[in-house]
């Protein structure tokens, strides 16, 4: 599980949403996100490589992010890796923060 150096002890729920922030504060983490909740079947590293006009090592990296909190799975398809949102309430929860804040 993906979790960021805390620099003083809190409450565990309290941790866990300041993770939740931390991980999408971050405006291409975030992108990467919302598109894949509007995609389906999900995306190859090079689809969100392109769509955002990043390098494909920074969308694997902003991937592998993701994908360590639980926000996101990869499924491995020959040499591609096709990521999508995974199906787990901390997901859902992700989403759901993430639609408030967009409407």
């Amino acid at each position: 599980m993906y979790m960021i150096q805390r620099k003083r002890t809190c409450p565990p729920h309290i941790g866990k949403a300041a993770d939740l922030m931390r991980l999408l504060g971050d405006p291409t983490r975030l992108e990467i996100f919302v598109r894949l909740s509007r995609v389906r079947p999900g995306l190859y590293v090079y689809e969100v490589a392109e769509a955002l006009g990043i390098s494909h090592s920074a969308a694997s990296h902003q991937l592998a992010t993701l994908e360590a909190y639980g926000a996101v799975v990869g499924e491995r398809e020959g040499q591609h890796v096709r990521y999508f949102l995974a199906d787990v309430p901390r997901a859902r929860r992700a989403l759901r923060v993430v639609r408030a804040a967009l409407s």
